[in-house]
């Protein structure tokens, strides 16, 4: 009760566009118009169509979402697509399906998905499907080079083990 008693009492002051805010950290009221204290209680008057004009705003904003979304298909997302691409000739070249069958084979599909989202001009789902298509081709390819790697790893190490054997062999006829 007694914060509606203030607020009439500083309408009389004050016209009803004044915008009536609460500092945080003190507990005084103030405007911000003036900076006047108002007293202890908080309270915010806001300016008349202040909500109006926020929702106008917002749905202004919104309104151009739609018309960018159907407009098709951006360059960039165009160059993820092709990027994904030559991602995936990668992994192939790089025989991942022999070491890493079913990273290719999600690239794949995932390729696929891309394919049809630009058909449907469906930009996100477009730009996702490339996007997860070449993450999944170059770790497909980077799973190749580590197996590779590690059956180089493997034939050194046993050709290692044949030259400790024939230098032992050596030391003990020796």
């Amino acid at each position: 009760m007694q914060v509606v008693e203030l607020l009439l009492e500083k309408e009389k002051e004050y016209d009803s566009r004044t915008i009536i805010g609460y500092r945080y950290g003190q507990s005084e009221a103030y405007s911000m118009k003036e900076d006047t204290l108002l007293g202890e209680e908080g309270f915010m008057l806001a300016k008349p169509f202040t909500l109006f004009r926020v929702i106008c705003g917002i749905l202004f904003i919104f309104s151009f979402v739609g018309t960018v979304q159907g407009q098709g298909i951006s360059p960039a997302h165009e160059q993820e697509f092709m990027d994904a691409r030559v991602a995936m000739e990668a992994a192939q070249t790089a025989k991942a399906d022999k070491y890493a069958p079913d990273k290719l084979k999600e690239a794949t599909e995932f390729l696929r998905k891309a394919e049809r989202a630009r058909s449907a001009k469906d930009d996100v789902q477009f730009s996702q499907a490339s996007n997860l298509s070449r993450v999944v081709a170059e770790s497909a390819k980077a799973w190749t080079e580590l197996k590779i790697e590690q059956e180089k790893l493997s034939a050194t190490n046993v050709e290692l083990q044949k030259i400790k054997a024939d230098i032992q062999h050596l030391k003990e006829a020796q």
